[in-house]
């Protein structure tokens, strides 16, 4: 699994969610996947890779699922 743009994610060991949001380009990391992420430690946007080492421990979920995180 890679992760892709428009699809939402929860990491099964931290239950941390993240919304790839898009890619875009920046000065530190070049082209980048970015990543709304929501949780226990709060909100903030965040680079995630497009390879599938990034995934390891996540799981696709529904934008239900990730909405949970703002009610």
């Amino acid at each position: 699994m890679k992760f892709e743009v428009g699809k939402y994610y929860m990491h099964t060991g931290s239950k941390s969610y993240l919304a790839v949001l898009g890619i875009l380009e920046t000065t530190l990391y070049g082209k980048a996947m970015i990543a709304e992420q929501a949780g226990r430690n709060g909100h903030r946007f965040i680079p995630v890779g497009g390879d599938e080492d990034s995934t390891v421990g996540y799981v696709e979920c529904s934008k239900e699922e990730w909405m949970t995180n703002f009610s």
